[in-house]
């Protein structure tokens, strides 16, 4: 009788260390930093989810990137990591075939670049797609992502984006926002202008510097858009910037009645790529903005 509550007790404690060890593993994961997954066979792969959702094994030491994005080029470059970058190549050139002859750990692209993905994952090259960033939510998740691929820890650098939106959305938090007009370029063969609409990263940009395009929550819009020239004319914007030439945009038949160009309220932004480069862009808009919202600046 003794023998058998013997084994029942040991039976017992085998049972709850094991449930115990089933715990521990579930909370902390038993994963390093920067991995999904500790089971690879090499030890010198990691695993990780892309942006886009993929699960994808990559060598731990990665000395050799091709960009075809400038948001992942400006994360490379602000990560420090601009000695790995060996080549970076526009989204519109079909790169294709220098790329697999540069043979690259990893090939980084932008959703839409012009190169044959099939092709270089043929040639035995690792291709990971940055999908279209909603949210600035997605820009510090692509950056995140690099970093963890890197072995760059990257909490500070995405901390000092939220911080650096949050100054500027509080500073105009209780005043009422600037209508702006936001044009990305123009599409030729549609005749359409591209901007931007709620669930874009540039839409919360502008709002955290003080503005709200003119095709907002009410508008039915969502993301980048195209409208035709009627449109933005309608809306009458308040202020207008763009990622082309005011020149052009203020010399436009017919826009001459539109307040943002009648009053001077036409600017250039350099750059807004989802990366490091889109908290600049922001700043500039809010210098712009704030002078305008708070009666500091009078028109032209």
């Amino acid at each position: 009788m003794l023998k058998r509550i013997i084994a029942i007790t040991l039976v017992l404690i085998l049972a709850l260390g094991a449930l115990a060890g089933c715990g521990k593993d579930k909370d902390s994961g038993g994963i390093p930093l920067g991995s999904d997954t500790d089971d690879a066979e090499d030890q010198n792969e990691q695993t990780l989810t892309a942006p886009n959702g993929e699960s994808i094994t990559l060598p731990k030491n990665i000395t050799s990137v091709i960009t075809v994005s400038p948001a992942a080029k400006n994360i490379f470059d602000e990560l420090g990591l601009s000695s790995k970058v060996k080549a970076s190549y526009d989204v519109d050139k079909d790169s294709t075939n220098d790329i697999i002859n540069a043979k690259p750990d990893v090939v980084i692209y932008d959703n839409g670049a012009a190169i044959d993905t099939d092709a270089i994952k043929n040639a035995d090259i690792i291709a990971i797609e940055l999908p279209v960033c909603n949210s600035m939510a997605d820009v510090k998740k692509h950056i995140t992502f690099i970093g963890n691929m890197m072995g760059i820890a990257t909490q500070d650098k995405v901390k000092s984006i939220t911080d650096d939106l949050n100054v500027m959305q509080l500073s105009t938090s209780n005043i009422k926002k600037l209508k702006v007009y936001f044009e990305l370029g123009y599409d030729s063969e549609t005749g359409k202008y591209m901007t931007i609409a709620p669930y874009s990263y540039i839409y919360e940009l502008l709002s955290s510097a003080g503005g709200d395009s003119i095709f907002g929550v009410d508008s039915g819009y969502e993301g980048f858009i195209s409208v035709t020239a009627d449109e933005i004319i309608a809306a009458n914007p308040a202020v207008i910037f763009t990622l082309g030439s005011a020149e052009d945009i203020t010399s436009r038949e017919g826009w001459d009645s539109i307040d943002a160009i009648k009053n001077g309220y036409v600017y250039e932004i350099e750059d807004i790529a989802p990366s490091f480069i889109a908290v600049d862009a922001a700043q500039a808009m809010h210098e712009v903005l704030s002078p305008i919202l708070f009666g500091d600046k009078t028109e032209k």
